[in-house]
């Protein structure tokens, strides 16, 4: 069996055999032509056989060269096609160079010479636009699915059925070869929709994929521009001509069509890139505290996290984190872009205003209206602070300034609350496990653990107008690992999540709190649910122990559409009661548990699905400490009398539906402390 390397070299020799005869033969037939005023049919077949065997031989060298070649980064792909072109440029110029050079006006309109160097030229410039097309289609089938993977094979073939037009001398400006080309435009143009890599490069990527697709771009249209010209005025004396080939302008469309596309596209998402960094930025801020939960940093360490990911977050001009102790206030612990001397100067403007930091969250839009604020820096010009807190125990201070008035939204204050929590809790329980060695503060961890689980399940559900939400929550021990959540995406949207983690106790509720920031990081881009699992299980990946995972249930409520799109990661099937005809189900979709797989594999097993819904539908969501539920007996609640119940008690309140609910469990059960955490979470449309 060959190997790709054999394979390679097959097609190689292939290609060389096929044009150095093809080229042969143009030049009998011409020879041929010029002698007897008419074309030889023989040869000038034979010769379109050989420019088919190399037109094939071209197209499976590249499939196999980059289709095979191992992973590589976007922009390496670019670059490499970029110095193909560069090469075959260098070569083309170099060769036309010469002729204009070394020949004389009688030798330059000689048609062999002519001939030559028009077969050399659509030859360089059809391997750099072959190359291209490959280089495309990796972009093109990037996170691809099923559907698409199968239209494009079939692009493929229709494209080397093309070239075998070669064989059929019809010009190419009749009307059925505008045909088929517009067809094939059509077919680029529907490729030219999948760009999803573009979203994954950073602004500095972009600019360059810019400057590497205009380069690449331009030297294709040089070619074109120097074989069309060269076959429209020469095309009488050129006996076999790539050029008025139907193959040609097809492969040619839709490098150009899919580069253009691909160009503006990145043009246009220059703006949004340094949102998407920074919300991925903030993901691994996010990770990297929660981290520290469970590798026991010490205060130093946690704080420069909390600093340098709050600055990095609302790129905030300077920073300081103040930690207290307990006999004194120690100021100026870490601090950035700014000295004692100023620092000092705030903390008296702010005592000045009768601003206390240490116990609310303080912010400052303009510097310039309060008192004192001559003192301050010049380039201080809103200030923002948010005090560190545990469990009613203030430790600290975190201080941002802007160098513009009104420089913190609301939204990013939101967020950074939420993010110093979770730094707080890493600081406390930091010293806690210091205590905890020399004085087995075991019990007070669990209590600093508890109210840390508490304060990352929501305070407070939206309840409007357009839902009735009611929820629920109990673990068996201190701390648990079920999670729920209900944010809004924008002024049409909700997302809805509800997990379970593996195990039970202070681990479930560690990995409990990866899982809220990973979703607070995300719900924000307005992704799918597919996708949002997808990027939840890169992130988890690399944090979550090898034996542990996390099953979920995401749902995007557009209230705009009456659509809900969901996915399901391995979590409890989604009981649904229909008002339209009174029917209760249970949703029937697949869904593979987060960190069970941790590789591209993974997209295999998730999926968006979609519903509709109305007027006083129910979504009824649950973990499996519902299900699971056992009497004395061993025998579990199950998904039937769960199905029942439901059925039974549809028309009421969801807060009487889930008291009804968990009446009903705990009577079979004959206890309410139940052998695994168990979570409701019931939404009904009015």
């Amino acid at each position: 069996m060959l190997g790709i390397t054999g394979i390679k070299r097959v097609y190689f020799s292939l290609m060389i055999f096929s044009w150095s005869l093809m080229l042969y033969l143009s030049f009998r037939a011409q020879l041929f032509t010029l002698s007897r005023h008419h074309k030889s049919f023989t040869i000038e077949l034979a010769g379109n056989i050989m420019l088919l065997v190399f037109i094939i031989s071209l197209f499976l060298f590249f499939k196999v060269a980059i289709g095979r070649k191992k992973t590589q980064s976007f922009m390496d792909l670019l670059w490499n096609n970029f110095i193909t072109g560069t090469v075959v440029l260098c070569c083309f110029l170099c060769l036309n160079m010469f002729v204009l050079l070394v020949a004389d006006k009688h030798l330059q309109q000689n048609p062999f010479l002519l001939n030559l160097t028009h077969q050399v030229n659509i030859t360089l410039g059809l391997i750099f636009i072959t190359k291209s097309f490959f280089v495309f289609k990796r972009m093109i089938l990037y996170q691809k699915s099923g559907k698409l993977d199968k239209q494009w094979t079939i692009f493929e073939y229709i494209i080397l059925f093309s070239a075998a037009t070669v064989l059929i001398n019809i010009p190419l400006f009749e009307t059925l070869h505008f045909t088929i080309i517009g067809v094939f435009a059509i077919f680029s143009l529907y490729f030219s929709f999948n760009l999803k890599w573009i979203a994954y490069l950073n602004f500095k990527q972009k600019w360059r994929a810019i400057i590497l697709l205009f380069l690449s771009l331009a030297i294709i249209a040089l070619f074109v521009e120097q074989i069309v010209v060269t076959s429209i005025n020469n095309g009488r004396i050129l006996s076999i001509d790539f050029a008025q080939k139907l193959y040609f302008p097809i492969i040619i469309g839709f490098v150009i069509i899919y580069g253009a596309s691909s160009l503006l596209v990145t043009l246009f998402n220059l703006p949004t890139s340094s949102v998407f960094e920074q919300k991925f930025s903030e993901v691994l801020i996010f990770q990297r505290l929660n981290e520290t939960l469970k590798t026991g940093e010490d205060e130093k360490a946690i704080a420069d996290i909390i600093l340098d990911g709050s600055i990095t977050t609302v790129f905030a001009r300077s920073g300081w984190v103040e930690i207290f102790n307990d006999q004194n206030r120690e100021r100026g612990f870490h601090t950035r872009n700014i000295n004692n001397e100023q620092l000092n100067t705030i903390y008296d403007v702010l005592k000045a205003n009768d601003l206390r930091p240490e116990k609310n969250i303080v912010y400052i839009k303009n510097v310039r209206k309060i008192n004192g604020s001559d003192k301050l820096p010049e380039k201080v010009k809103s200030i923002l602070t948010l005090p560190l807190q545990t469990y009613n125990n203030s430790i600290g201070i975190i201080g941002l300034t802007k160098n513009v008035g009104d420089g913190f939204d609301k939204e990013i204050i939101e967020v950074l609350k939420t993010y110093i929590w979770q730094g707080s809790v890493a600081i406390e329980n930091a010293r806690l496990l210091q205590a905890a060695i020399a004085n087995e503060r075991y019990k007070e961890e669990l209590k600093i653990a508890q109210e840390f689980q508490k304060r990352l399940l929501p305070e407070s559900l939206i309840d409007n107008e357009k839902i009735e939400i009611a929820s629920f929550a109990k673990s068996t021990k201190e701390v648990g690992g079920d999670y729920f959540d209900v944010l809004h995406v924008d002024e049409n949207k909700i997302a809805i999540i509800i997990a379970d983690v593996s195990g039970h106790g202070t681990k479930a509720a560690f990995h409990m709190a990866q899982m809220k920031g990973i979703f607070q990081g995300l719900a924000q881009l307005d992704i799918s649910p597919r996708e949002f699992m997808l990027r939840a299980n890169t992130a988890l990946a690399q944090c979550l122990e090898k034996k542990s995972f996390i099953t979920a249930s995401l749902f995007l409520v557009d209230f705009s559409r009456a659509k809900i799109t969901f996915c399901r990661a391995g979590h409890c099937p989604t009981l649904y009661f229909k008002n339209e005809d009174k029917s209760v189900n249970y949703f029937d979709n697949k869904g593979l548990g987060l960190g069970i797989i941790r590789n591209e594999s993974f997209k295999k097993y998730v999926e968006n699905n979609v519903i509709d819904f109305a007027k006083g539908d129910i979504l009824f969501l649950y973990t499996d400490g519902i299900i699971e539920g056992a009497d004395s007996a061993g025998e579990e609640y199950g998904y039937d009398r769960l199905k029942l119940l439901l059925e039974r008690n549809y028309s009421l309140h969801p807060t009487i539906l889930m008291e009804k609910t968990l009446e009903d469990l705990y009577k079979f059960s004959g206890t309410k402390n139940l052998r695994d955490d168990h979570t409701l979470l019931i939404i009904k449309f009015k």
